[in-house]
């Protein structure tokens, strides 16, 4: 029994000067062929960190994808960011009105005052106040509620886009969806393109409350001819979700009270997916840079007190490489682990 517990002794005491055998002869090889050593190190790092090459990386630009129903999409034919959880289900109700019959008796701003006030009815009566009697449902329930407008916007648009209820936006947004105020506005015309002016390439509110670019209204800012115009507009339906029985019941309806409708069998289902990456604006990378930027300067500082190195920055510089090397493999490697059955992988650094 003792010669047993000599040998488990003499072999524990063995371990420690086997691994330091070990780590100097790894260091005599690695300092005695220091290009084959570089070249497999670059080589594992570059294989590691290949998947990472299949990453969907989105810029600040919205995202369009259309969805047939009757068509069979693949896997790898289908944007990853779809498997993501919708925020919400946007449903247009586009409308076409004009003042019919038209007389030369009326004024040339009835030409648009006319169409412009059936966004009332069609917002506040007929979508809002929908109950489908089948299914139970009404557009209170099943709408998009908002939780507040943020304060940056509060003071100026608290009275144009909704603020704590359904997220419905229609041209009566724009007189805060109050008649009364729209039949007292002299020139409606001129409040709509006041909401006009934007940025080249960007939707000006007024584009938003009517859902169509202004050179699809029909609206003109100075008209002068005193005749009919034919203006169409949008409601535009925010849904919590997407229940195709609620949005029929919606558009027979709409049809039994609007009969000139849109042709049904013009109609083919199609879902347009729309995806806003976040925008990067590099704020996210400051902690990150930070701290590999103090790695640097505490490596750099330590060694210059160590007589046997020549390069003290090319010892923190390599360093730097190791932490971002591991860092990127890690990444690889799981990606490529976890990547094969279709999942989206999002890397947040």
């Amino acid at each position: 029994m003792g010669q047993a517990t000599r040998k488990q002794s003499s072999f524990i005491h063995y371990v420690p000067e086997w691994v330091a055998q070990q780590y100097y002869r790894h260091g005599l090889f690695c300092a005695s062929q220091p290009l084959p050593v570089l070249i497999f190190a670059i080589v594992g790092i570059l294989w590691a960190c290949f998947p990472l090459l299949s990453i969907q990386f989105y810029s600040g630009n919205a995202k369009v994808w259309a969805e047939h129903p009757n068509e069979n999409y693949q896997n790898s034919e289908r944007p990853r960011w779809l498997d993501k959880q919708p925020v919400g289900y946007v449903q247009q109700v586009i409308m076409k009105a004009a003042v019919h019959p038209y007389t030369d008796q009326m004024a040339l701003n009835d030409a648009f005052r006319g169409p412009l006030a059936s966004s009332f009815k069609l917002h506040l009566s007929d979508i809002l106040g929908f109950y489908d009697k089948d299914t139970g449902l009404d557009m209170d329930h099943e709408c998009l509620r908002t939780d507040g407008l943020s304060p940056r916007y509060r003071a100026s648009l608290a009275h144009i886009l909704p603020d704590y209820g359904c997220l419905i936006l229609s041209p009566a947004n724009i007189w805060r969806k109050d008649p009364v105020t729209f039949q007292d506005d002299g020139n409606v015309v001129n409040t709509v393109f006041n909401f006009q002016s934007s940025r080249e390439g960007h939707s000006s509110l007024a584009d938003i409350m009517f859902g169509l670019r202004q050179r699809d209204t029909g609206l003109t800012k100075y008209p002068v001819r005193n005749r009919q115009r034919i203006i169409t507009y949008s409601v535009t339906v925010v849904l919590r979700q997407h229940k195709p029985k609620f949005i029929s019941a919606l558009r027979d309806r709409l049809s039994q009270l609007y009969p000139l409708n849109v042709d049904k069998n013009n109609l083919t289902g199609k879902i347009v997916h729309i995806y806003f990456p976040e925008q990067i604006n590099g704020t996210e990378y400051i902690p990150y840079t930070v701290l590999i930027l103090g790695l640097f300067l505490y490596t750099l500082f330590s060694c210059r007190k160590i007589d046997l190195i020549q390069s003290k920055f090319g010892i923190a510089l390599t360093a730097v490489i190791t932490i971002l090397g591991s860092l990127f493999m890690s990444l690889g490697l799981s990606g490529q682990s976890l990547g094969g059955s279709g999942t989206c992988l999002e890397y947040i650094p």
